[in-house]
């Protein structure tokens, strides 16, 4: 069972553009349009990154008017 959760995690870190995503967000909160111009990836892997990042732990989100602010 230990196992399963470092494989999750260093799986989730493995990943070059999730690490670039946190790296962003420690500057600042921002919105997937944000990350999106400043990261030069399209939305869907912003999104699709920004969901496992949450899943596990590593990011939160907030509700900002029509957008979600990830921190």
């Amino acid at each position: 069972m230990l196992q399963r959760a470092y494989n999750i995690f260093f799986e989730t870190l493995g990943n070059k553009n999730r690490l670039v995503i946190l790296e962003s967000l420690l500057k600042k909160p921002k919105s997937v349009n944000e990350l999106t111009k400043e990261l030069k990836l399209d939305q869907p892997t912003i999104s699709h990154n920004l969901k496992r990042l949450q899943v596990t732990g590593f990011v939160k989100s907030k509700k900002s008017g029509r957008n979600n602010i990830y921190q």
